[in-house]
């Protein structure tokens, strides 16, 4: 369980600790939401980091949901999309 909020992650890097990758941290927790389906809430009192977070999960739902129409899954694997010209 990670309890902290997006902006307590992200002042980490800014403050110069760097024994992790913030992206990887974030980007580990939006691989398991998406591949396990396990919500996770994001809370941010910073309205950048808001909109740049929402911009990023609005793709990603937006590219999700484009899979599953396609009959591709929600876990695309190498060489799915070779024949996409013939989907679009």
């Amino acid at each position: 369980m990670i309890e902290a909020t997006y902006d307590d992650v992200w002042s980490l890097h800014a403050r110069g600790h760097t024994e992790f990758l913030v992206t990887g941290v974030c980007g580990t927790l939006e691989t398991i939401e998406a591949h396990y389906e396990i919500p996770v809430i994001y809370t941010s009192a910073d309205r950048d980091l808001v909109e740049a977070k929402l911009a990023s999960l609005a793709s990603k739902h937006h590219a999700y949901h484009w899979l599953e129409q396609h009959g591709l899954g929600r876990m695309p694997q190498e060489g799915d999309l070779e024949n996409c010209s013939t989907i679009m």
